[in-house]
């Protein structure tokens, strides 16, 4: 593994002692600009995704790291009750803001983790969260090179990858790691996959974006 990063034992790599990094409303405009228009599609998919792996709509989303907002707002207009946290100071218009440390005293049916995930230093509050399912997409990280074997891997691979932004992707998953990363913190997976990819369409022929769904362990729902 090369300098800064450490590789635990499910094979999860993470930052060490990554530096403060901004998210402000600059960061979320420039990000979302380069979707445009396909921000509405992505939000469809997701929320697609959620309903075909859950069996049905939910009742009630929190988004967390919600960005410019796409997704609760194609919730609120399935009548779905839409709550959402960021770190960054751009306004939630559909649905509820909620401060990060109150979270904790909510219950959701689903709370939604997209493209935000990878960006905490410390990811402990996931054993917090009071949820029945947990969907979550991250970038797929193939440094361990599971199912391409005569693709880059290993640092060679991780150093060149896009998705290998210092100070601002803390953490780093395959989908095996993930699914076992999950389970030490309390949660079932129920599906996973690469559906976004539809959109975001992979640049060097391998899978580009990990989205999967889990059924928390013990949640107030079971």
């Amino acid at each position: 593994m090369i300098e800064g990063y450490e590789i635990f034992k499910n094979k999860v790599i993470k930052q060490i002692d990554p530096k403060p990094f901004v998210y402000d409303e600059k960061y979320v405009e420039d990000r979302y600009d380069t979707y445009g228009i396909e921000c509405d599609k992505m939000s469809n998919l997701r929320l697609g995704y959620i309903v075909g792996t859950t069996g049905g709509l939910p009742t009630s989303v929190l988004d967390i790291g919600y960005g410019n907002g796409s997704f609760l707002k194609i919730c609120k207009e399935g009548n779905i009750k839409t709550f959402g946290t960021d770190v960054s100071n751009y306004g939630l218009k559909h649905g509820e803001f909620v401060e990060f440390d109150d979270i904790f005293n909510k219950t959701f049916d689903v709370i939604t983790m997209f493209d935000s995930m990878e960006h905490f230093h410390d990811l402990e509050f996931l054993k917090k969260l009071n949820c029945k399912y947990l969907c979550i997409s991250v970038p797929l990280c193939h440094y361990n090179n599971i199912y391409y074997d005569n693709a880059i891997a290993g640092d060679k691979y991780f150093t060149e990858w896009k998705h290998r932004r210092p100070d601002e992707h803390i953490w780093h998953f395959d989908s095996r790691s993930l699914i076992k990363f999950m389970k030490e913190h309390g949660y079932k997976n129920i599906a996973h996959g690469t559906v976004e990819d539809v959109i975001r369409k992979p640049t060097d022929g391998r899978p580009n974006i990990l989205t999967a769904v889990f059924k928390k362990s013990g949640s107030l729902f079971s």
